[in-house]
């Protein structure tokens, strides 16, 4: 019965982690210049850095969806017979996304190519949900207190409160008015908040140069989300592609460099010894060209400081 119930659980878990969407989906419309739909088109959607490619055939709506597709930049190619073929370029899937085309092909020879580049953002009709993606961008660029990508959740309207990398007290953070203990964190689509004292709490505090970007749902989120009366936080790792890409750092913090504060001097109370080195990388690329990828990241974290006890009274 032990066995049973074991893998009756195991089995439940694993259909809670794949309910968790983080991959992205596509959907493109396919009509001639008349706006009438192109049925059988033949669609392929292509992943940029990996060259993975998901072939579609429109339906008779001239509708071609492909879903559970990875987060990152992605081409369309489309050919119908009696059309030039059309190729789309520049378009971003983010985490969680479902994006939606429209491409219009034009009447000539299927030897004949129309590139097309620099279009709009992707809509998002299919949903109602409240959210903003922080991207790797700002992910890298923006200076952070101890490197924790957490702390760029306040850039979304409605989040308030602090994080810091106590598992304890690292989800104090609350969205559009919740409690704090009542957001939900995913890494890849995996719970990272086990709980605590009936609280929700961050169990992995993913490196910077590790995460590819994450998504903060504050509202209208769809059912596959549970566990939460707060927010969502979907984050996404990192992963390798055609090229070779990584990344060294370390950054230092010692108090030899600062300065005393005026009050302190005044007193003559010196400046207490603060040291702190944050070091690392991260390197990715193929192991098969186009089939097989990697990615490994590891950061380190060395800090002391000074502290004070009190001495134990002398006996008399």
């Amino acid at each position: 019965m032990r066995r049973l119930s074991l893998s009756v659980a195991i089995l439940l878990a694993s259909q809670l982690l794949h309910s968790q969407t983080i991959t992205a989906s596509l959907e493109a419309f396919i009509q001639d210049p008349s706006g009438g739909a192109i049925p059988g088109a033949r669609v392929r959607f292509v992943n940029v850095g990996t060259n993975a490619a998901s072939v579609v055939e429109a339906n008779s709506e001239g509708r071609a969806f492909a879903a559970s597709l990875q987060p990152g930049p992605y081409s369309i190619e489309v050919e119908a017979p009696g059309f030039k073929k059309l190729q789309r370029s520049g378009i971003v899937l983010q985490v969680n996304q479902t994006g939606r085309v429209q491409l219009t092909l034009e009447v000539g020879l299927v030897t004949e190519t129309i590139a097309v580049t620099g279009q709009p953002p992707l809509l998002e009709p299919s949903t109602s949900s409240i959210a903003q993606v922080v991207d790797n961008k700002r992910i890298v660029d923006l200076p952070l207190n101890q490197r924790n990508p957490y702390a760029l959740i306040f850039l979304v309207p409605g989040v308030t409160g602090s994080t810091t990398f106590h598992f304890i007290r690292g989800a104090n953070f609350t969205v559009n008015g919740g409690r704090h203990g009542s957001n939900e964190v995913l890494l890849d689509g995996v719970p990272s908040t086990p709980g605590h004292d009936q609280k929700n709490t961050i169990a992995i505090f993913p490196s910077v140069d590790a995460v590819a970007e994450f998504r903060v749902q504050t509202n209208n989120y769809s059912a596959e989300f549970g566990r939460s009366g707060g927010g969502i936080i979907n984050l996404i790792y990192k992963s390798g592609s055609n090229q070779f890409r990584g990344s060294v750092f370390e950054f230092l913090r010692n108090s030899v460099l600062d300065a005393n504060s005026f009050f302190a001097n005044r007193q003559g109370i010196p400046l207490a010894s603060f040291k702190r080195n944050q070091f690392g990388g991260s390197i990715g690329g193929p192991l098969i060209r186009n089939r097989t990828f990697f990615f490994a990241s590891y950061e380190g974290l060395r800090e002391r400081t000074a502290a004070t006890s009190p001495r134990p009274c002398p006996r008399i």
